[in-house]
């Protein structure tokens, strides 16, 4: 959405002759970040007023919902697939009740679990594990779990250039992707069978859904395996949320999971006076 408004205010680029304006991910340029560029492209002035405006997004947030009217017309067409918000039933979900000082021993686990040795050119060896996306909710942590992965066997080069190493996991040359929440949308990684929840989402519980979708696209199967920290702020406020979705896709919930939900619901979450959270004791 940048570029496309660097070219407008520099005259590079007219909407004169544009037919449709498709919105991907529409519920992220629907929010507050990104909406008031959607209405600045919208309110070019050589727009062409008979264009037809698409948009796409597997959820759709009460806020997008909010301002949608603002940018399609009155008579327009919403097309639902499936239940809105929901997890796609291609992918089996498993929640794994983990400290945070032990959630990279329980990945390593995991990934040693199903991988098999190769060799490479000069007789040393590699861990080879099936295509898996790692998610963490910061860039640093992104970072150094990938050098401690390398270290740990599971790749055959050190940590490369971001940009370099999306395009060679997209390609099969690398197995495992290790990224924050910019890899839950707008990419395509084919072939994915394992989507990893190192963290879970912070803020947008809704990442969740984008981010287990990257498995089991277009009909096959996947699973998902979710590390939840019992003793996270946030882990522990999404915990309703993620009960639901299990239920919706009726999968099983684990008890853990289920009692921390129950809690949350006797005792409501409020934000404190000052920047820490806390949990209201009754």
């Amino acid at each position: 959405m940048g570029r496309l408004l660097h070219f407008l205010r520099d005259g590079k680029l007219v909407l004169s002759n544009l037919r449709y304006l498709v919105l991907d991910e529409a519920d992220e340029l629907l929010t507050e970040n990104f909406f008031e560029d959607v209405l600045e492209v919208k309110g070019q002035k050589d727009i062409d007023p008979d264009h037809r405006t698409l948009l796409f997004s597997a959820t759709f947030s009460s806020e997008a919902r909010m301002r949608l009217e603002q940018v399609v017309k009155k008579d327009f067409i919403f097309v639902q697939i499936g239940q809105i918000n929901s997890a796609v039933d291609t992918v089996k979900q498993d929640f794994v009740e983990v400290t945070k000082y032990k959630k990279y021993e329980l990945l390593l686990d995991l990934l040693h679990a199903v991988a098999t040795d190769k060799e490479r050119e000069d007789a040393s060896t590699w861990r080879s594990v099936e295509k898996t996306m790692v998610f963490v909710e910061h860039k640093r942590q992104s970072d150094l779990l990938s050098i401690k992965l390398a270290q740990a066997g599971f790749s055959d080069r050190t940590l490369k250039q971001r940009y370099d190493a999306r395009l060679k996991f997209i390609h099969g040359v690398y197995e495992i992707l290790v990224c924050t929440d910019l890899g839950a949308k707008g990419h395509n990684f084919p072939g994915v069978e394992h989507v990893i929840n190192y963290d879970m989402p912070e803020q947008d519980r809704l990442v969740y859904i984008h981010r287990i979708g990257r498995a089991g696209r277009i009909g096959n199967i996947g699973r998902a395996t979710s590390f939840f920290d019992p003793e996270s702020e946030f882990d522990r406020r999404h915990a309703k949320f993620y009960v639901q979705t299990l239920k919706q896709s009726m999968q099983s919930i684990p008890s853990f999971l289920q009692e921390i939900a129950e809690f949350q619901d006797s005792h409501p979450y409020v934000p404190a006076q000052s920047s820490r959270r806390r949990w209201r004791n009754h």
